[in-house]
């Protein structure tokens, strides 16, 4: 089942940042309906707005801001579907979106190994960073079933690791529909069960381990994902208890980092897990 709080929506879109490549023909059908309505001067005090700006706009000058460009739908009562749309940041090629759901499992991606942030020149980064190249590609394949785009793929010689970058414009979407990773007021959506566990399968392959202690007359099976954030870390410790897979949280430091480990131990919850959550990663 398929949550409408991993949709996105007009909203999720709706930005000074995000930018329309709309055609000529639409342009000039749609101003021409506008201001047979209002003065262009009026529309540009109504949406808070530059006159300026909106008279380049109307002349084709410049791109429209999603903001401007979905303030003349609302007002003449119109609706654009998403699938539609050529969006792109201000100077940068354009995206399409192909699918408006965006997967679980791609944001526990994000929340495990991968970054999305807004910097001091309040530029959006996104990406993910791994030294298993199967799961790159799956990052990749998860976000090219959303977005028609180009990604920017890198490797560290050093050791190995793999750093996916994703356009600006697609990490601003992600940003706008669940906040940046770091931030206190991020926002994890109401997950149905099948959900949960694409989530966690995400946050599993992006920072988990599964190890086994061996002993002559038993053996300990664990699981460990560990993550950054406590307040992710207890998410994941509640979401594992929703589908009955009992957990528990290690606090963990070593010089100037810290992390959160959430630990499976018993063997019935790690057989649950293992079920479950079908980990793409082949080591694991």
């Amino acid at each position: 089942m398929k949550s409408s709080q991993f949709k996105i929506t007009c909203d999720d879109i709706n930005d000074k940042s995000i930018f329309i490549n709309w055609s000529d023909e639409e342009r000039a059908k749609l101003f021409s309906i506008l201001l047979k309505k209002m003065s262009l001067t009026y529309f540009a005090e109504l949406i808070n707005y530059g006159l300026p700006t909106l008279s380049e706009i109307k002349n084709g000058t410049v791109k429209p801001s999603s903001y401007v460009y979905f303030s003349i739908l609302k007002i003449l009562g119109q609706r654009s579907k998403l699938s539609s749309l050529l969006i792109s940041s201000r100077n940068g090629k354009s995206t399409r979106i192909i699918d408006d759901y965006i997967s679980p499992e791609l944001l526990g991606l994000i929340h495990s190994d991968g970054f999305l942030v807004k910097n001091k020149k309040k530029v959006v980064l996104c990406g993910f960073t791994n030294k298993n190249k199967f799961i790159i590609n799956n990052f990749q394949k998860l976000l090219h079933k959303i977005f028609e785009c180009n990604v920017y793929l890198t490797e560290d010689k050093r050791d190995g690791t793999y750093t996916i970058l994703v356009p600006s414009i697609i990490g601003r979407i992600l940003l706008n529909k669940f906040g940046e990773k770091r931030s206190k007021n991020k926002t994890i959506p109401n997950l149905s069960n099948s959900e949960t566990f694409d989530y966690i399968r995400g946050l599993f392959d992006g920072d988990g381990s599964a190890q086994l202690y061996i002993n002559p007359n038993y053996f300990i099976p664990k699981i460990t994902i560990s993550m950054g954030d406590e307040k992710l870390a207890i998410n994941l410790k509640n979401l594992l208890q929703k589908i009955n897979i009992h957990s528990r949280i290690r606090y963990q430091k070593k010089k100037n980092w810290q992390w959160w480990n959430v630990n499976i131990t018993r063997q019935k919850d790690v057989l649950r897990f293992i079920e479950k959550i079908v980990s793409n990663h082949l080591k694991r």
